[in-house]
């Protein structure tokens, strides 16, 4: 099983990514979230029945994140803050960031797992 976060969970994208989780037989939903809607129940969100998982603020992501530990964070926020996260995390690495990012592929994120 492949335990996913969705990042901007509850725009339409987001909302897209999430459907199709929970259609895989080998993924679960393990956290969604994004800066609206907060403690509700993201299948409330979208309209598709309860599911036991809150929408969290993506301003604590980090404790988000160590607390779900998902295998995998699906961003689907605005292009210009993923980007910006992204050269944090590249300065963090010892990376010099400004769009190149093939080194997190080798990067620990969050979790330790290297998985991004």
């Amino acid at each position: 099983m492949i335990n996913i976060a969705v990042t901007g969970a509850c725009g339409k994208m987001g909302g897209l990514i999430i459907e199709n989780v929970l259609r895989s037989k080998d993924m679960e939903l393990m956290a969604a979230i994004d800066v609206t809607n907060i403690g509700k129940d993201i299948g409330e969100v979208m309209r598709t029945g309860k599911l036991g998982v809150p929408v969290t603020d993506a301003n604590d992501i980090e404790n988000i994140l160590k607390k779900s530990k998902p295998d995998v964070l699906i961003d689907f926020t605005i292009a210009q803050a993923a980007v910006k996260k992204c050269d944090r995390m590249c300065q963090e690495q010892g990376q010099s960031g400004r769009g190149d990012y093939r080194f997190l592929k080798r990067a620990k994120i969050h979790n330790g797992s290297g998985n991004i």
